[in-house]
Order: C-alpha cells, then sequence, then structure tokens
C-alpha cells in the first residue's frame, strides 16, 4: 500500500513497446489492415500517426479502426507468441512494488485488447485496478493520467514517473498538480534519434532503477 503521509512515489507506464515487445505486431497489424481497404504500404512505411497514414490514401480514422477490428485478433497473436514482454519488465516491476512504488499502466489503444494483454501477462498483480486506456483519436493521455493520480490520491503522492517509448507517454508530467516532482523516461532500446527537453534516455530498466535510487536518494 502506498504510504499515507504524501511522500509516496507513483510509476506510470505505457504498455506497448514499453513493457510488452510489440512492434512487429502492431506494425504488421497496419499493413494487414490497409491491405484490407485496398491499400498496399511496406512495414518501413509504418511510422508515428497510423490515422495520418491512412488518410494519405483517402481512409478515414474510423474507416481504419473498422477494418483494424475486423482483421486483427491480439488474442490469436497472444496465443502464438509473437508477443512478449521484455526480459526486464517483470524484474524492474518487482523491484519498484519492493521500493513501495505505486504502480499503474496508462495506454493508448482500444480497452479490449489492453485486457487481453493485461490478462494474457498477469499483470493485474502489479497494476490491480489502477489501468487507464487512452482512446485512440483522443489529442493527448493528460486526462487518463489525471484520473489515475486521483484513483490513487492526490495527498498521497508527492513524485511521479512516467515511463514509455514515445514522447506522448511522457507529456502528462507537464500537467500534474503543483507540488508534485514529476521524473520522464523515455524507453529507447534501438536508440533515439533525439532527446526531448528534461527526460532521461534509457535502453533498459535497469537505467531506470538506478536513476529513481539516485533521486529518491
Amino acid at each position: 500500500m502506498i504510504r499515507r503521509n504524501g511522500d509516496g512515489k507513483m510509476a506510470v507506464f505505457d504498455l506497448d513497446g514499453t513493457l510488452l515487445n510489440t512492434k512487429k505486431a502492431l506494425t504488421d497489424n497496419v499493413v494487414r489492415t490497409l491491405a484490407h481497404l485496398g491499400v498496399n504500404v511496406r512495414p518501413q512505411d509504418v511510422r508515428g500517426d497510423w490515422y495520418a497514414l491512412a488518410e494519405q490514401y483517402g481512409k478515414s480514422p474510423e474507416q481504419f479502426d473498422r477494418a483494424y477490428r475486423e482483421v486483427v485478433s491480439w488474442e490469436d497473436l497472444l496465443k502464438e507468441g509473437k508477443i512478449r514482454m521484455f526480459n526486464d519488465a517483470v524484474p524492474c516491476l518487482d523491484e519498484l512494488l519492493r521500493r513501495r512504488v505505486v504502480l499503474s499502466l496508462l495506454t493508448r489503444s482500444n480497452p479490449e485488447f489492453t485486457m487481453q494483454k493485461v490478462s494474457h501477462f498477469g499483470l493485474e498483480r502489479y497494476f490491480g485496478d489502477r489501468i487507464a486506456v487512452t482512446p485512440t483519436y483522443a489529442p493527448d493521455k493528460v486526462p487518463e493520467a489525471r484520473k489515475l493520480l486521483k484513483m490513487v490520491g492526490r495527498d498521497r503522492v508527492s513524485q511521479m514517473y512516467f515511463i514509455g517509448d514515445k514522447e506522448e507517454d511522457l507529456t502528462p508530467a507537464d500537467y500534474m498538480p503543483e507540488g508534485i516532482g514529476c521524473l520522464k523516461f523515455l524507453m529507447c532500446r534501438d536508440g533515439c534519434s533525439s532527446r526531448p527537453d528534461n527526460t532521461f534516455l534509457i535502453r533498459e530498466f535497469s537505467i531506470l532503477l538506478r536513476c529513481l535510487s539516485k533521486w529518491s536518494g
């Protein structure tokens, strides 16, 4: 349980690309979805905003979402072993729990897909009900991050850590209430082309743990 004296620590993790190695599966999903809509793209063409890519070929976000649901089965991908947790994810989560850090999950996805992945890997034991899903069409993750903080209790948290593989995963840190110290960690397992301001670049979770030890100590 988080301590009640206002010095609690809270970590907000992204899911895909951060805890789960889904990069190839997500890319393949987009290629298959667009092919279902009659559009042929190469895997290397899939980057950034999928809706923007679809719109380049005259397909609306609504069309893309409908086709995605028709084509993609996360349940099958999980059963086939095409989605895996990064090897250092569980040791990191275990260590943070040992340090009495409250763990939460914030991802941009479909709620059903998210819970399939959470259930498959048994992540409920780390995050409990502190799981928030930002709609794919939403401009940012800030509202859901605020809901997670409210769920834990604003008066119980003094430090928040945002960890993700995209800059948007870290943006909510800039919108948390005054008095909460926030750190941003951008996971760059394959390297990063740029370094956002006030952000730690990490290639593995052991670096995250070392950084938190220094900051907390």
